[in-house]
C-alpha cells in the first residue's frame, strides 16, 4: 500500500493540479482574511473560518475528481486490478493522498493565525477547534469526491457531483431556520453547520467526531461497493447485494450517531474553558446542603437556533448534577404536550415567547416555551428565557447562590457629591445588581458630623464623585474601611465636558486621603496608542461628515491580571480619561488589575491646575520629557489598613475619640481606579466595562466566584495598534504569502526531480538514439 500511496502523492505533487488548486484557494482566503483585518481589529478567525467552510466545498471536489475518473479514462484501472493489491488498499491510498493535499492546503492558511498572534492574543483553543472542523469537513468532502470519481470517467461530471453533495450539506445548516420545525432538527444534524459551530468554539464533542467519521465512512463504503461491482460485473443479483450493503452501512452509522448522542464526551479547549463548568461553580455546588430542583420548560418544536440552546443546557445540567454529587436534580418538560404542562409552566412564572417559523410555504408566528424554574426548599428563582449558551452557567450558578443565601447582602452606592448613583447606571447593570444585592444609596452629606456609615451596609462603592468631600465625609469612609468592610473608589482626575471637549481639574479630597494609605492618584491623564476608536461628526458646509478616529485619551488596557477575580477572563478594558494609580507604598497585598500599553504616555502639560483640550482629531503625540508607560490604571489592596486620621492629624468635629479606629479591626479590601467612566452608560466601555463593574460589586461583597464565572462570557481580543505601512505590509504578506509558500514548495520539488533525473543520466548514461535504416545502394546500370 505504501507504494500505491507514493504513486498517488506523486500524481498530485509532481503535476500542476494540486498547486493550481491550492494557490487559487489560498489567494481567495488570503484576500478574505487581509481585507477586513484592521477594520474588524479583533484577534479572531471566526469570519475566515466561515468562508473557508464554503471554499472547501468548491476546492476539495476539484482535488478528488481525478482519483478514479482519470484512471478509468486512461485505462490504468484494469492494470491496478491485476496487481497483487486489494480494492481496499487502492481506495485507502487514494483517500490518504487526498487528505495529504487537504492538510497541505490548510497548512498554508496558518499564516493567518500567526499574524493574529503577532498583533494580539487569539484563543488558540478555538483556533485549533476551527482547524479540526475544517479538516474533518474536508475529509468528508474528499470521501464524497472519491465516490463521485468512481462513478464516471469524466472529471467534470465527478466534480459537479461531489460539489452538489457538499453544497447541499453546507446549505442545509444555513437555511435551517427556514425549515419546518418538525424536519429542522434532523436536517440540521445532517448539515455541516451545527457540528462546525461547536468545533469553532473550541469544543471537541464525540458527537461531531462520530458525525464526520460516519459521513466519510459512508461514502468510502459506497466507493468500495462501486469498485466491487465494476470488478465482478453489474447484474441484478450483484446490484441488489450492493444496495443492501449500502442500506446496512447507513443503518449501522445512523445507530452509532444515535448512541453517540446519548453517550458522549466533551473536551473544552477554549481559553478559560468558556463552555465547561468553572472552578467557581464547582466550589459553590460542592457546598450545597439542600437539594436544588431545576425544571426546564421547552417546547418540542423550537427554531433550530433555540433547539441548540436546549441541547447545551442538557449537557450543562448533567455537569451540575455531577459536580453537586446529585444535589442538583433536573427534568425537561414539553410545555406544549398538553394543557396541564402549559399551565404548569405558566404557574412557574414562565411566559411563552414568540418566534417565526416556516409552515406551508409561509412565515407563521408561534408561541413557545424555553425557560427554567429553579427551586430550593420553599424558595424559587425563574429564568423566563434561555437563549445565550455563553451566559447560562452564570445565570444558573447565581440563581443557586441566591436561593441558598439566607438574605441578600447590602451594597451601598454613594449618592452624594455628584457621584454616579443608582439612577444613572445602565439599566442592564442596575437590574443585575438588584438581582443579587440589596442596593442602598449612601448620602454622606446626610450624616451627622463624625457619624459613621450605617452598620447594615456591608460594602460601599463610590463612582466618580464630582465635589470635594468634607472632613466628616472622608472620616466616615476612613472608619468604614477600618471596620473591615470593603470599599471601592473609582475616581476621576478631571471633570470632563464632552460638549466642548474640555477637561478641568477636579478636587474631591480623596487623593489626599488615599496618599495616607500609600496610594497615589496622579492628576494627569493617560494617553495610549492602543486606544478606543470614536466617531467624530463635523459640519462641512452643506454636509455632515463622520469619521472613525483613534482617541488616545480612551486607552484600551489588555495587560490585565488574569488571576484576580475582578479581571479574570477579561481580555481588554477601556478606561476613558483615566489617571495613573500607584500603590507601591500601600500596606497589605496589592494587585495591579490593569495597565496601559508600553506605547502610553502622560502629558505633562495636563498636570494639576490645567484645563485640557481633549478634542478628537488633534495631535496627541507625546512631547519631549513626557513620562512613558505602562501605567497602572486600577489596583486592589487587601490586608490591614491604618487610619488617615491617626495622630498627629486631628479628628473632625463631632467624632467620638472612644469609637475611633486607628487600625483595621480585621483585614479589609480597597479598590481604586483612576476613572469612573468605565461604569457610565454614556462612555464606550461596552459590555466589558459593565462586567468589570459587576465583578467589582461581587468582589466587594466577597462573592469572588461569581465574578470569575461572569467574566467567561466577555470575549474581546483587540489587535495591537501598528503603523499604516505595517498594516499594508501585513495585508500583502497574508494575501500572497501562503500562495508563495505553495509555489516555492512546488519549485523545490521540481528542482529535486530534475536533480534526480540528471543524477540517473550521469550514472547510467543516456539511452542511445536508434540508428536510421541503411539506404539502398544504387544498382549498376
Amino acid at each position: 500500500m505504501s507504494a500505491l500511496l507514493r504513486k498517488e502523492l506523486r500524481a498530485y505533487f509532481d503535476t500542476p493540479a494540486a498547486y493550481v488548486v491550492s494557490v487559487v484557494m489560498l489567494l481567495i482566503s488570503g484576500w478574505l482574511f487581509a481585507q477586513p483585518l484592521f477594520l474588524v481589529n479583533l484577534a479572531t478567525l471566526a469570519g475566515l473560518a466561515d468562508n473557508l467552510q464554503l471554499l472547501l466545498v468548491f476546492f476539495v471536489p476539484a482535488l478528488a475528481m481525478r482519483l478514479y475518473a482519470e484512471e478509468q479514462r486512461a485505462g490504468t484501472l484494469e492494470t491496478l486490478s491485476a496487481l497483487p493489491v486489494s480494492d481496499l488498499e487502492v481506495l485507502a491510498a487514494k483517500f490518504l493522498s487526498a487528505l495529504a493535499v487537504l492538510t497541505f492546503m490548510l497548512a498554508g492558511t496558518l499564516f493567518f493565525p500567526a499574524t493574529l498572534s503577532l498583533l494580539g492574543d487569539p484563543d488558540w483553543g478555538a483556533t485549533a477547534g476551527a482547524y479540526a472542523g475544517l479538516w474533518l469537513e474536508g475529509a468528508a468532502l474528499a470521501a464524497a469526491g472519491l465516490w463521485a470519481s468512481s462513478l464516471t470517467r469524466n472529471q467534470v461530471v465527478a466534480f459537479i457531483t461531489a460539489f452538489l453533495i457538499g453544497f447541499v450539506l453546507f446549505l442545509v445548516g444555513k437555511v435551517q431556520p427556514l425549515l419546518p420545525p418538525a424536519a429542522a432538527p434532523l436536517l440540521g444534524f445532517l448539515g455541516f453547520d451545527s457540528h462546525l459551530e461547536t468545533l469553532s468554539r473550541g469544543v471537541l464533542d464525540t458527537r461531531d467526531l462520530v458525525y464526520f467519521a460516519s459521513l466519510a465512512g459512508f461514502f468510502l463504503h459506497l466507493t468500495h461497493l462501486r469498485r466491487t461491482l465494476h470488478r465482478v460485473g453489474a447484474g441484478p443479483k450483484t446490484g441488489s447485494s450492493a444496495a443492501l450493503g449500502a442500506l446496512l452501512s447507513l443503518g449501522v452509522l445512523a445507530f452509532l450517531n444515535l448512541v453517540s448522542w446519548r453517550l458522549h464526551l466533551r473536551a473544552d479547549l477554549s481559553e478559560g474553558r468558556v463552555y465547561s463548568l468553572s472552578a467557581g461553580s464547582k466550589r459553590i455546588l460542592s457546598g450545597l446542603g439542600d437539594p436544588v430542583d431545576v425544571s426546564a420548560y421547552f417546547s418540542k418544536e423550537l427554531p433550530p437556533q433555540f433547539a441548540a440552546s436546549r441541547a447545551y443546557l442538557q449537557d450543562l445540567l448533567s455537569e451540575y448534577r455531577s459536580a453537586s454529587r446529585g444535589q442538583v436534580r433536573f427534568r425537561f418538560v414539553d410545555a406544549d404536550l398538553d394543557e396541564a404542562a402549559k399551565r404548569e409552566a405558566l404557574g412557574q412564572g414562565i411566559a411563552p415567547v414568540q418566534f417565526n417559523v416556516v409552515s406551508r410555504e409561509k412565515y407563521e408566528v408561534r408561541d413557545g416555551f424555553m425557560g427554567l424554574a429553579i427551586r430550593c426548599a420553599d424558595r424559587k428563582e425563574v429564568l423566563p428565557v434561555v437563549s445565550k449558551p455563553e451566559s447560562l452557567e452564570y445565570d444558573l450558578t447565581s440563581a443557586i447562590v441566591r436561593l441558598t443565601q439566607a438574605r441578600k447582602k447590602v451594597l451601598g452606592m454613594l449618592s452624594s457629591h455628584g457621584a454616579l448613583g443608582l439612577e444613572r447606571l445602565a439599566p442592564g447593570a442596575l437590574e443585575e445588581l438588584r438581582r443579587h444585592y440589596d442596593l442602598r444609596p449612601v448620602d454622606l452629606n446626610a450624616l451627622k458630623p463624625g457619624a459613621a456609615v450605617p452598620s447594615d451596609v456591608e460594602a460601599l462603592l463610590a463612582l466618580g464623585p464630582q465635589e470635594r468631600l468634607s472632613e466628616g465625609a472622608l472620616y466616615a469612609l476612613d472608619q468604614f474601611l477600618l471596620s473591615g468592610r470593603p470599599l471601592g473608589l473609582a475616581l476621576d482626575a478631571k471633570r470632563a465636558d464632552f460638549s466642548s471637549f474640555m477637561a478641568a481639574p477636579l478636587d474631591t479630597g480623596l487623593p489626599e486621603w488615599l496618599a495616607r494609605q500609600g496610594i497615589e492618584l496622579r492628576p494627569e491623564l493617560v494617553l495610549d496608542s492602543q486606544c478606543q476608536k470614536v466617531q467624530l461628526t463635523q459640519n462641512r458646509g452643506w454636509f455632515m461628515m463622520s469619521n472613525i478616529l483613534e482617541y488616545p485619551p480612551f486607552p484600551v488596557a489588555t495587560d490585565l491580571d488574569g488571576a484576580h477575580p475582578l479581571t479574570r477572563g477579561l481580555n481588554a478594558l477601556t478606561f476613558p480619561l483615566a489617571a495613573p494609580v500607584s500603590a507601591e507604598r500601600a500596606a497589605g497585598s496589592v494587585s495591579a488589575l490593569a495597565r496601559s500599553s508600553k506605547r502610553s504616555w502622560l502629558r505633562s502639560a495636563w498636570s494639576r491646575g490645567r484645563v485640557c483640550d481633549i478634542r478628537p482629531g488633534q495631535d496627541f503625540s507625546p512631547a519631549e520629557g513626557d513620562p512613558r508607560g505602562p501605567f497602572t490604571l486600577a489596583v486592589a489592596v487587601e490586608g490591614p489598613f491604618t487610619s488617615g486620621f491617626a495622630p498627629p492629624l486631628k479628628l473632625p468635629a463631632g467624632a467620638d475619640p472612644k469609637a475611633f479606629l486607628a487600625k483595621s479591626a480585621r483585614p479589609g479590601r480597597l479598590f481604586v481606579a483612576g476613572t469612573s467612566r468605565f461604569a457610565s452608560p454614556d462612555m464606550p466601555a461596552g459590555e466589558a466595562g459593565m462586567i468589570f463593574l459587576l465583578n467589582l460589586a461581587d468582589w466587594l461583597a466577597l462573592e469572588g466566584d461569581l465574578a470569575g464565572i461572569r467574566s467567561k462570557t466577555s470575549v474581546f481580543r483587540p489587535l495591537s495598534e501598528v503603523s499604516a505601512p505595517a498594516k499594508a505590509l501585513l495585508r500583502w504578506a497574508n494575501l500572497v504569502g501562503p500562495s508563495a509558500f505553495v509555489i516555492l514548495f512546488g519549485l523545490h520539488r521540481l528542482r529535486r526531480r530534475r536533480a534526480a533525473r540528471d543524477f540517473r543520466r550521469a550514472l547510467y548514461g543516456s539511452r542511445p538514439a536508434a540508428a536510421p535504416p541503411p539506404a539502398d545502394e544504387p544498382s549498376d546500370a
